[in-house]
C-alpha cells in the first residue's frame, strides 16, 4: 500500500512538471528535480525519495541527541550524479521509510545541506547540526510558521561559514512537534 501511495504521488508530480513544461515550451530535462517527503501521523510515519538530499528525524522518546537517518540518498553511477523524478525509471528508484512512533522532529534538505548535516561515511546525522537549527524553532510561542526563526534560518544557510562549504542548493523544511504544556 505503502509502495502504491509513493508511485502515485510520483505521478502525479511528473504530470505536473510535464505540464510546466509544455507550457513553457521547455524540454522535460529543464525541470529535473529530486523528490522528499513525509507524511507524519502521531504514532508513525512515512518517508520517500527519489535521489540526492537527506531526510533526519528525531523520536519523541529519543535522547534530544538522537537523529536517525531515514533513507540514504540515492546516487547515480558517477560522482555529483543523481536520480531525477523526470527519469523514466524513476517510479523503480523510489525509496520509501515507514517509522512507527511518535516523531518529534524532521528535517528535508537537499543536497548542498547534506553535507553539512549528515557524515555520509556513516550515514549518522550530526546531532549539533539539529540541535543548533531547531533551537529557534523549539522556542516559537505558536503553532505554524515561526517566522523569526525562518529569518534566522535563511540567514544560517546564507552565512559565510556554509557558504565557505557548500556551493550548491541549500534547501531545509523543520518541523518541530511540541507537546503541550
Amino acid at each position: 500500500m505503502h509502495d502504491g501511495f509513493a508511485r502515485d504521488t510520483l505521478e502525479d508530480v511528473r504530470a505536473r512538471i510535464t505540464e510546466l513544461a509544455n507550457e513553457s515550451d521547455e524540454p522535460l530535462s529543464a525541470y529535473a528535480c529530486t523528490m522528499l517527503g513525509a507524511i507524519v501521523a502521531d504514532d508513525a510515519a512515512f518517508f520517500l525519495q527519489i535521489g540526492d538530499g537527506a531526510i533526519v528525524y528525531r523520536m519523541r522518546d529519543d535522547d534530544a541527541a538522537v537523529w536517525r537517518l531515514a533513507l540514504s540518498p540515492q546516487r547515480g553511477e558517477f560522482a555529483n550524479e543523481t536520480i531525477f523524478v523526470t527519469r523514466g525509471d524513476a517510479a523503480q528508484r523510489i525509496s520509501v521509510a515507514r517509522v512507527a512512533g511518535p516523531i518529534a522532529e524532521f528535517a528535508l534538505m537537499t543536497d548542498g545541506i547534506e553535507h553539512l548535516a549528515v557524515k555520509m561515511a556513516t550515514g549518522e546525522p550530526h546531532a549539533r547540526f539539529f540541535e543548533h537549527v531547531f533551537a529557534g524553532l523549539r522556542a516559537a510561542q505558536e503553532t505554524g510558521t515561526a517566522v523569526a526563526h525562518e529569518a534566522w534560518l535563511e540567514a544560517f544557510l546564507g552565512s559565510q561559514q556554509v557558504c565557505a562549504r557548500t556551493d550548491d542548493d541549500k534547501t531545509m523544511v523543520l518541523c518541530s512537534r511540541q507537546s503541550a504544556a
